[in-house]
């Protein structure tokens, strides 16, 4: 998971690396956080 200071400096680190993926808000990687790691996410937020 990279953390980006804008959708800019995302896009050129993107452009860079050509990894693979996608961009998400913050509320989204929470939920998709929540859909993989389930009960254990609450513990790990400690």
């Amino acid at each position: 998971m990279n953390f980006f200071r804008s959708e800019e400096h995302a896009r050129e680190w993107w452009e860079g690396s050509r990894a693979a993926g996608a961009a998400l808000t913050l509320a989204e990687a929470f939920r998709l956080g929540a859909a993989i790691f389930g009960e254990r996410l609450p513990r790990l937020l400690r």
